[in-house]
């Protein structure tokens, strides 16, 4: 379970200049994907850039709606997700009471959003 909480060497605030570099870092192992996760334990690490019109942040509390639910090309929920792989592992983190880090991106359709890059903003509940 050593995934999950903060990473040494990078406090909330830390920056990055791409994905690639948050990765590298070890506080998101995805490339692409919203949703970092340990499969049938919980999600580590989500990524807020403004990739679904549904989430919702402000700022310490953050509406996220997962990954799936929605036609290819579309950015808005048309259809409801299913309770796997990303979504089933962010949902365990409730169960498990594992909190997940919150990187936020250039994107992202908020006050809270980077001008470049990304940060680590912390850790954050799932209720």
């Amino acid at each position: 379970m050593d995934r999950f909480g903060h990473i040494s060497d990078y406090p909330e605030g830390s920056t990055f200049i791409n994905r690639t570099d948050v990765k590298s870092a070890g506080l998101h192992n995805m490339p692409v994907h919203g949703i970092s996760r340990v499969p049938n334990i919980g999600a580590d690490c989500i990524v807020l850039n403004g990739g679904y019109v549904d989430d919702e942040d402000n700022g310490d509390i953050v509406i996220y709606t997962g990954e799936g639910g929605r036609k290819a090309n579309e950015t808005k929920h048309t259809f409801n997700q299913e309770l796997i792989r990303g979504n089933k592992d962010l949902a365990l983190n409730k169960i498990n009471n594992l909190p997940v880090r919150v990187i936020r991106g250039p994107q992202l359709d908020s006050e809270y959003k980077t001008k470049s890059g990304y940060r680590y903003d912390g850790l954050y509940q799932v209720n």
